[in-house]
């Protein structure tokens, strides 16, 4: 939310070249409006559900395709992360497939509910704390 206000003057404005008429809007678009309108979404399918504007069936083919999109999503950027030769062990690829399809049963609800409360949750939501910065090398020691 900070960061949309701040670069404000961004948004469509040709001055600001590739950034400010794609790369910003794009950003709005898929990072601060998508959780909006995925929580809207939790609350319009039950609602057309109920009032028999959808079938269970149409909702169930939804979700599964909306899981496939994702898994594939996921999936895609699992294999481009292997090319530079990121995972060294078969059984952490093996863990990082297993979350590609766990992570649509109740993480990402979790995640949008976060983004969610970021973005109307007041001062309280916006305050990081005291944070420590690690380097890797300083987590390769530590583990």
């Amino acid at each position: 939310m900070t960061a949309v206000r701040d670069f404000r003057s961004s948004f469509f404005n040709p001055r600001h070249g590739t950034i400010g008429m794609v790369t910003w809007p794009s950003m709005v678009l898929f990072e601060y409006l998508a959780p909006i309108v995925e929580f809207a979404g939790w609350l319009a399918i039950p609602a057309a559900v109920l009032s028999g504007a959808l079938s269970l069936f149409s909702v169930a083919a939804f979700f599964v395709l909306a899981v496939l999109a994702g898994a594939m999503t996921s999936l895609v950027a699992l294999l481009l992360d292997e090319r530079f030769g990121y995972f060294n062990d078969p059984r952490e690829t093996l863990k990082l497939l297993t979350i590609v399809f766990v992570e649509n049963l109740g993480v990402r609800q979790m995640t949008v509910w976060w983004r969610i409360r970021a973005l109307f949750g007041g001062r309280t939501t916006r305050q990081w704390g005291d944070m420590e910065r690690r380097g890797v090398a300083r987590l390769a020691e530590s583990a």
